[in-house]
Order: structure tokens, then C-alpha cells, then sequence
């Protein structure tokens, strides 16, 4: 369940690219996850550490190098075409925090990451 007054941030996923504030205010913070594509999608949420590489560089690192990075755990959703997950997880989002947000899925056409394909961002916390 949502956080009692705390911030819903609706996340929609489309091929092959998220819907996602540059900016979040800090607070407590559900994230509703919305899958408006025509394959399934999934929302990797993680916290990145102050020396982070840039997150295009970032993804191509093996996982177990990459996570050296990683500021905590991430935090997943997950939803087939046309469904979502509602109040996929919440979290408490500091001041000055960086944040990044990928789909690793595998495109049926290309056998590609969906992240390779662009469905990769991040966002700063206000």
C-alpha cells in the first residue's frame, strides 16, 4: 500500500523508452508501474553511488563490476502488456540522490536488452 501522504509516482513503459521526471521531490515515494507497450517490461530501480559512471557506460558493465555503483538494492517491477503493478514498491528519496532506471527484458526482434535499445534514464531527487 501507498505511504500515508507520501508521493505516487505513476512510471509508464512503452518500447522502448520510460515516462519518468528528471526530478523528483525527496520524501517517501510509491511508484506505480504501467506497462503501455506491446511487450513486457520491467522498472530496475537503483540508487547510484556519488562516483557513478555515466549510465550509458554503466549498463555495458558486467553486472558484478556495475553494482559497485549501486546505492543499496534495486527495487523491481515488473507487468505484462497492458497491465500494471500497482504500488510496485516505495521508498525514501533524499536530497541530491541520483537515481537510475533500466529494462533488461530481452526484445523478441533483436535478442537486445530492452536497455540497449534506450529504455534506460535516471532522475535527481530535489
Amino acid at each position: 500500500a501507498p505511504a500515508e501522504g507520501g508521493a505516487q509516482v505513476a512510471v509508464t513503459a512503452t518500447e522502448f523508452e520510460f515516462d519518468l521526471p528528471d526530478t523528483l521531490p525527496a520524501g517517501e515515494t510509491t511508484f506505480n508501474f504501467v506497462n503501455a507497450g506491446k511487450q513486457p517490461h520491467e522498472l530496475i530501480l537503483f540508487g547510484l553511488t556519488e562516483d557513478a559512471p555515466a549510465l550509458d557506460k554503466l549498463i555495458q558493465m558486467p553486472e558484478k563490476e556495475a553494482s559497485a555503483f549501486f546505492a543499496g538494492e534495486p527495487d523491481t517491477a515488473f507487468a505484462k502488456p497492458g497491465k500494471s503493478q500497482e504500488n510496485a514498491f516505495t521508498i525514501e528519496l533524499s536530497s541530491g540522490e541520483r537515481y537510475a532506471y533500466v529494462c533488461f527484458v530481452e526484445d523478441k526482434k533483436t535478442k537486445k536488452p530492452h536497455a540497449f535499445l534506450g529504455m534506460v534514464g535516471e532522475f535527481t531527487v530535489e
